[in-house]
């Protein structure tokens, strides 16, 4: 049984990569934050800390370019 739910969880997972590429070549983003968040999973809840973090340090590398874009809105 749960050979099956890994099967579904990385069957989602790739699908969720396969789709997110297709829509930022379609629809090029002004500003890509990338966290780093190497091997998660959708599902590990454990380490929520560890995801925040990654996205604040993705969101203090692009800062600058945050600052530049709303200027020129």
């Amino acid at each position: 049984m749960i050979d099956i739910i890994q099967t579904i969880m990385t069957s989602i997972s790739i699908m969720q990569e396969r789709i997110t590429r297709i829509n930022l070549a379609v629809d090029r983003a002004d500003i890509l934050i990338q966290p780093r968040l190497g091997e998660l999973k959708m599902m590990n809840f454990d380490q929520v800390e560890h995801a925040i973090e990654e996205g604040y340090l993705g969101v203090k590398e692009k800062l600058e370019d945050i600052k530049t874009l709303m200027a020129s809105l």
